[in-house]
């Protein structure tokens, strides 16, 4: 794929997508890059992969070069740094402000070609993942099959519910964390129990949609032997209304996307 991608910013979310962009064979264009904040990031992946990484000086300089733009800044800074910006027919704009959609979205890039919306993560680092994406545009598509795994959603809608689910990444890790140092209490290597608990919830996320199961409840049903261990701590759990709060806290999140 040939096209120059633009990033204004190279904080965490823009330096990830970068650095997969960068680290993909399949990509022949250039990754041009500015943000006064953190140059030192820029100049970092530019050590890493300088045949891809153009730093310059200005993001009106980055939009003379680059036809796809990510302005991966915070949301309280998208207003200052993007509405002064001339952005052209040329332009297809990816948005990634959280909490923000493209109906707002709009006055700040003005003239754009195309505008976008999407939710990528930091494992785009390591070109895996679910990179979620509003709108239409092969290039735009194909760039992020380079960088994870592309789920287009038909509505915006869908899009600020599928984003909810990233702030349960901490809440997941933290049943790990329980389920380690229980292991680990009863005398257990710390990495043994890290790998088989995750290396075990892998598998059961993979078979979950290779089995294209659509009533989850039932397929939990199918797997949980009648008085055996997995309807016990199913049932312990439910007893004490360890799932709920699951929901309490999706709900809460979701008010920030208007949901």
């Amino acid at each position: 794929m040939n096209v120059n991608v633009g990033f204004i910013g190279c904080g965490t979310l823009g330096g990830s997508i970068a650095t997969g962009l960068a680290k993909a064979p399949e990509f022949k264009g250039k990754i041009i890059m500015s943000d006064p904040f953190n140059r030192a990031n820029i100049d970092k992946l530019y050590s890493l992969y300088p045949e891809k990484i153009v730093s310059v000086d200005s993001q009106e300089d980055l939009l003379k070069q680059a036809e796809i733009v990510f302005p991966a800044v915070l949301p309280t800074l998208l207003p200052d740094i993007a509405s002064g910006l001339t952005f052209t027919e040329r332009h297809k704009v990816i948005h990634v402000a959280a909490g923000i959609n493209l109906t707002e979205a709009g006055k700040y890039y003005k003239n754009a070609g195309k505008l976008l919306r999407a939710v990528p993560l930091p494992f785009a680092a390591r070109r895996m993942g679910p990179m979620v994406l509003f709108g239409d545009d092969e290039d735009c598509e194909k760039l992020f099959d380079l960088f994870g795994t592309l789920i287009k959603v038909p509505a915006e809608k869908d899009l600020e519910v599928l984003a909810v689910h990233t702030a349960m990444m901490v809440p997941y890790y933290a049943v790990i964390d329980e389920i380690v140092k229980w292991s680990m209490k009863k005398g257990m290597a710390f990495e043994n129990a890290r790998d088989y608990i995750c290396a075990m919830n892998s598998a059961l996320s993979s078979l979950i949609v290779d089995d294209d199961v659509k009533d989850i409840q039932a397929y939990m049903a199918s797997i949980a032997t009648a008085g055996g261990t997995n309807e016990e701590a199913h049932r312990i759990l439910t007893e004490r209304e360890a799932y709920s709060p699951w929901h309490t806290a999706m709900e809460s999140v979701g008010k920030r996307y208007g949901l």
